[in-house]
């Protein structure tokens, strides 16, 4: 699949049809057995056995987000608290001042 940056893509399809594993697959929480994954300027070819050095995962996750559904969410933050908790506390990004009300 190829997709053109900065556009909207939607994956559709019935439960169990793969879309979540594609999806772990480009954030490499699950490491495809063959084919190449081009993120950017970043590419990896994958082979059956290979092993992807964690420098090469650490440079794909930089150039990638994932939001998970259901679980994993801190209950007492807002939407945007969560999706924006892995820039905070693994890039170190400044946490943005609460807005006035």
């Amino acid at each position: 699949v190829s997709i053109d940056e900065g556009s909207v893509t939607a994956l559709v399809g019935p439960s169990g049809g793969g879309k979540s594993t594609l999806l772990r697959c480009i954030n490499l929480l699950e490491i495809p057995t063959s084919g190449t994954l081009r993120i950017g300027d970043e590419t990896l070819a994958f082979r059956p056995g290979g092993r992807v050095p964690a420098a090469d995962v650490q440079r794909v996750r930089l150039q990638t987000g994932m939001v998970f559904q259901n679980f994993q969410l801190f209950p007492h933050r807002t939407a945007i608290e969560n999706v924006m908790e892995g820039l905070v506390t693994v890039l170190k990004w400044p946490r943005p001042r609460a807005r006035e009300r």
